[in-house]
């Protein structure tokens, strides 16, 4: 709920960032697994979008996703996965997902048990509105 900083985001530039390290421990490689880290960003009642979420995705003021494929194996490392977002101004909620699934076939989710998330972090930056200055030739 991003409604008690509307002040701070109407008055200059903001952005949401969304980051996230992802793990992948399957002992052989396998398929792809893709980890994605994706930013939705309503106005409205944040209630509205939990009933029926692949219709109130389709609202969405703005949305931003990235991702990082892994295929397991060793060595096993962590993938540093970031997304960002710039916040309309009437910007009101946001809907995080953190998500592993099979690339090429986001149909079906991923073989789980081996995949892991830490370090989550959500950053609001705002930047003051620059001065305008104009001039005539």
């Amino acid at each position: 709920d991003l409604r008690s900083l509307k002040a701070d985001v109407l008055g200059g530039d903001a952005t949401l960032e969304l980051s996230a390290d992802f793990l992948d421990t399957r002992p052989q490689q396998g398929n792809i697994i893709r980890f994605c880290c994706r930013l939705f960003v309503f106005q409205g009642d944040p209630a509205a979008v939990s009933g029926a979420w692949h219709f109130a995705v389709h609202n969405a003021l703005a949305i931003s996703a990235r991702g990082e494929p892994s295929r397991g194996g060793t060595p096993q490392k962590w993938h540093r996965v970031t997304s960002r977002v710039a916040l309309p101004p009437d910007t009101e909620f946001a809907v995080v997902q953190l998500v592993a699934v099979r690339k090429n076939d986001l149909r079906f989710p991923a073989e789980f048990g081996y995949q892991f998330v830490d370090d989550v972090k959500l950053t609001l930056t705002t930047l003051p509105p620059l001065p305008v200055r104009h001039s005539q030739r």
